[in-house]
């Protein structure tokens, strides 16, 4: 997005210019584009304890024979 205040081009995500600050968001309105707004992430919740996952050994299941 080029800035209309002092030429500076950027990412159309950036709610503000990164040279002048010049607030882009009404650019982006008439644009019909939006800015990014990360959610922060609570990694522990993603690790549930009571499901060991895909890689976790299975209790009941017998080796593999080798012969």
């Amino acid at each position: 997005m080029l800035c209309p205040k002092c030429g500076y081009y950027s990412f159309d995500h950036n709610a503000n210019c990164p040279k002048c600050k010049k607030d882009l968001r009404p650019i982006q309105k008439q644009l019909l584009l939006t800015t990014l707004k990360p959610e922060p992430i609570n990694f522990f919740s993603l690790l549930d304890a009571t499901d060991p996952g895909p890689l976790a050994p299975n209790k009941g299941a017998n080796p593999p024979e080798r012969g």
